[in-house]
């Protein structure tokens, strides 16, 4: 779907999915065992649609979409599907993604913790929490503590799964979401 024809349709907390190429993009989703590697929140600023996301390196940031576009990103845009029957507060929303503006990025040791069978095993024999620091997070992780903040419970496997251990291929299996379709230029 062109990126032109639809912007004006994609709202404040809907999810953006992107399927980068580089190394760490095929990492993650090799590990994760996902068909996305990266996801994120829109948000409209100054006229301008972005995305909020903790991006490896960068944090928690707001980036234009346009931009990833004109980089080549892949995007799939994930509508929030009837927030009101999901308890989703787009406001609440919007407003707990943004207290976490700035914050640094998930230790690399939270990845091998959550995604690293062996240790992820070990760890949780001993008892070792499963979110190394709370303060930090890694995409998934940022996109469903907000969710869950601004009210959103799940039901079936999304009601039971913890951010620290959501992948990017959670999120958008998530019930509250529907598949808008593939952004272009």
């Amino acid at each position: 779907m062109k990126y032109n024809s639809v912007r004006d349709k994609i709202r404040d907390g809907d999810v953006l999915a992107f399927r980068g190429t580089r190394w760490w993009s095929w990492i993650i989703r090799y590990f994760t065992q996902s068909r996305i590697s990266h996801v994120g929140f829109a948000l409209w600023m100054h006229g301008r649609l972005c995305v909020m996301e903790a991006l490896e390196g960068r944090g928690i940031r707001i980036y234009p979409v346009s931009n990833c576009l004109e980089d080549g990103e892949w995007i799939d845009w994930y509508e929030l599907h009837k927030p009101e029957d999901n308890k989703i507060d787009r406001t609440a929303l919007v407003a707990e993604a943004l207290s976490h503006w700035g914050k640094q990025y998930a230790p690399k040791y939270q990845f091998i913790r959550t995604w690293c069978r062996w240790v992820r095993k070990r760890k949780d024999k001993q008892g070792a929490p499963l979110d190394v620091d709370p303060e930090r997070f890694f995409c998934s992780e940022f996109v469903l503590t907000c969710l869950r903040q601004a009210g959103y419970l799940g039901e079936g496997f999304a009601s039971r799964l913890r951010p620290a251990e959501a992948a990017p291929g959670d999120i958008i299996e998530l019930p509250c979401l529907h598949r808008m379709g593939k952004l272009e230029l």
